[in-house]
C-alpha cells in the first residue's frame, strides 16, 4: 500500500548512510599489522539525504528572509523558488542496496507512489527543520517537496519505450 511505501521511505531517507574511512591524524608503522576494519576511531558516517535536506531548509529560509527583506514580491504573487529548490535526489543505487523490495515497488509503480513520496520527503525535511513551518507562520504546510531518482539500473532508448513503461522508472 501507499502508507506503508511512505514509511519505508521516509525510514530510508533517515537511516542511509555511507561510511568514510578517515586516515589517522599520524600513520605509525607499526601499527600497520591491525585490521583497518576493527578500528572504528577513523570511521565516520555520512548521511546524504540528511544533509540534502540541510540544505534545502537553508536556501528556503534564505529566500524567505530575503523576500521579507524586499518588503515587496518581483514575481506578481507567484512563489518565488528556484529550479529544484525544494527536490530530494535520490540514488537508486542507495535505495536498492539498503531495501530491494522497495526499491522494485517504485521502480514498478512510480506514479502510483509519488504522492507518498512526496508526503515522505516532505514530512523529512519538516521533521529536521520544524523552523521552516515556524518562519512560515504555519504555512510551510503548503510547500510541495519533490523526489528525483538518478541511476537507475535500466535506461531505455526511446525507440524502446512503450505503453507498457508509462508509470515505470525505466
Amino acid at each position: 500500500s501507499g502508507e506503508l511505501v511512505k514509511g519505508r521511505f521516509l525510514d530510508f531517507l533517515q537511516e542511509y548512510r555511507e561510511r568514510i574511512t578517515v586516515p589517522p591524524p599520524t600513520a605509525d608503522p607499526e601499527d600497520s599489522d591491525m585490521d583497518d576494519d576493527d578500528d572504528d576511531e577513523n570511521v565516520q558516517y555520512y548521511y546524504p539525504y540528511i544533509e540534502q535536506a540541510a540544505q534545502i531548509a537553508q536556501r528556503q529560509l534564505l529566500r524567505r528572509s530575503s523576500d521579507d527583506d524586499d518588503g515587496h514580491d518581483d514575481n506578481n504573487g507567484a512563489p518565488q523558488s528556484g529550479v529544484f529548490s525544494n527536490t530530494l535526489f535520490v540514488d537508486f543505487s542507495h535505495l536498492l542496496s539498503q531495501d530491494e523490495e522497495l526499491a522494485e515497488a517504485i521502480q514498478n509503480d512510480a506514479v502510483r507512489f509519488e504522492p507518498f513520496l512526496q508526503r515522505a520527503s516532505k514530512t523529512f525535511v519538516l521533521d529536521l527543520h520544524p523552523e521552516l513551518d515556524q518562519a512560515a507562520g504555519g504555512a510551510a504546510g503548503s510547500t510541495c517537496y519533490f523526489v528525483a531518482f538518478h541511476n537507475l539500473p535500466t535506461i531505455l532508448p526511446v525507440r524502446h519505450l512503450r505503453t507498457d513503461r508509462i508509470g515505470r522508472l525505466s
